[in-house]
């Protein structure tokens, strides 16, 4: 039996007049 564990993804967004800026991040990779 296996049991999948979403992967911890964390997203950070912020919009002004001059940029659209969105990071995401994600923190189970291979490594």
């Amino acid at each position: 039996m296996t049991i999948a564990i979403p992967d911890r993804v964390a997203t950070v967004s912020r919009t002004t007049k001059e940029t659209d800026v969105q990071v995401s991040l994600n923190l189970d990779g291979t490594g």
